[in-house]
């Protein structure tokens, strides 16, 4: 990371379908970010921020594009402060894009004129258990990308989607040094002991792939990470099956001795 990076965690109870009034509150909240000391670069918000979760077939109706978000944030922003200065935001909303509809987070570079839309990352795992049936109402996202910022390279998950490893390697080589993830609270509680050990897992286990011959780092990502098949990998690397075979077989033998030896 190239500099210290002062964060903030924004949380507060929207009125549940109510964009305007929950865009409104947030002349206030910028307010206070500003005049926090140190004063943040970053402000993360919630999954699905200014409309409450999971509205089922109401999303239709909140759902709006990136540009359209960005630039009321930038006008809440600018109308909250005195002296604008930049202030990246990591917000969740529904999102309506190519005539589809997401569960997305917008990551977005307040205080000039225009807001600097820097990702827009749309959730990949939607939960289909318990009360939760998000995949009746949005479609699923499609990649994992780290992208820049003033302070270096960056990364979005959506709740879920961090609960998968394969998610944060991905983000991970692609050069990602840190992952905003916002999520929705709810009863099942994770420690912080273990949200620490998955991160140094994932670390360790990036750490390992990176060690790796190109060829087999190659045939173990597109095998376990992009799922692709034996031929779809061929295909790929411009080899044959029985050499992706190999390669697999034999990354996957020197990450189990990397990982032993870290553990």
């Amino acid at each position: 990371m190239d500099r210290l990076v002062h964060l903030v965690v924004v949380q507060f109870k929207p009125r549940k379908g109510d964009y305007a009034t929950n865009l409104a509150r947030l002349a206030g909240i910028f307010s206070q970010i500003d005049n926090l000391d140190p004063r943040p670069d970053v402000a993360v918000f919630a999954e699905t921020a200014l409309t409450g979760y999971f509205v089922e077939g109401g999303v239709r109706d909140v759902a709006m594009t990136a540009g359209a978000l960005a630039r009321d944030l930038n006008a809440q922003y600018l109308a909250a402060v005195n002296t604008p200065r930049p202030l990246d935001v990591c917000i969740g909303f529904y999102e309506v894009w190519n005539n589809a509809f997401y569960n997305s987070a917008l990551y977005v570079t307040l205080g000039t004129d225009e807001p600097v839309i820097r990702h827009v990352h749309r959730k990949l795992f939607l939960p289909t258990y318990g009360l939760f049936d998000e995949e009746r109402f949005v479609d699923r996202g499609f990649e994992v990308r780290a992208f820049d910022t003033d302070w270096g390279r960056a990364a979005m998950l959506i709740c879920e989607d961090a609960w998968h490893s394969l998610s944060g390697t991905i983000a991970a080589l692609d050069g990602a040094q840190a992952v905003r993830s916002p999520a929705e609270a709810d009863d099942r509680t994770v420690s912080a002991e273990h949200g620490a050990m998955v991160m140094l897992e994932r670390s360790a286990v990036v750490s390992a792939l990176r060690g790796l011959p190109v060829r087999q780092r190659e045939a173990i990502i597109l095998r376990y990470y992009a799922d692709l098949s034996e031929a779809e990998i061929a295909d790929a690397m411009g080899c044959s099956r029985g050499a992706v075979k190999s390669h697999t077989a034999r990354g996957m033998a020197a990450l189990r001795s990397r990982m032993e030896r870290w553990t």
